[in-house]
């Protein structure tokens, strides 16, 4: 080798160490950028990794959202049925009211005539009404009204309460 480095002129040694140095940098150059490539790889996957499970998360939460729409859906459905229903009853129970106030009064009338309670043909038959008797009646008649008026209003008001009560309480679970 000492042959070979003797036959070769002085101003070559400078050239090879310059040609060295240059091989030795493009090597390191390489190996950085192999280096760079790697962590890019990397970088990439975990955030591809990253996207998929935010979009697993994503559609997990939409689908947890949907349900418990649907249970609350459910459940206000629940609710005004039951509230439709109170309400029916409620109708019902008035019905009956109103025709045990009609009886009542017709008796009262019945009572003021001197008519016997069960037959109120009779009643119809009978002499004009007296001043207290048309009073009197008139008033029941008016009071059982406001009382009506009043019922339905509690009723109403009643059945709303009812009704929010047990959707709030649906909605909270």
């Amino acid at each position: 080798m000492s042959l070979l480095l003797s036959l070769l002129p002085y101003k070559w040694w400078g050239v090879g160490a310059i040609v060295a140095s240059l091989l030795l940098a493009l090597g390191v150059q390489t190996l950085r950028l192999g280096s760079a490539r790697v962590d890019l790889a990397s970088s990439i996957t975990a955030r591809a990794q990253e996207r998929a499970a935010a979009e697993a998360a994503a559609r997990t939460a939409s689908e947890e959202a949907r349900i418990e729409e649907q249970r609350r859906a459910s459940a206000i459905g629940r609710v005004v049925n039951a509230a439709i229903k109170s309400a029916e009853a409620v109708v019902s129970d008035n019905a009956a009211v109103r025709a045990a106030h009609d009886r009542l009064l017709g008796r009262y009338r019945a009572a003021f005539r001197g008519a016997a309670p069960g037959n109120p043909s009779a009643a119809d038959s009978g002499p004009p009404a007296s001043a207290a008797e048309s009073l009197s009646t008139d008033l029941l008649a008016r009071l059982g009204e406001a009382a009506r008026q009043l019922a339905a209003v509690a009723d109403e008001r009643g059945i709303a309460g009812n009704a929010c009560v047990k959707s709030y309480e649906s909605l909270t679970k």
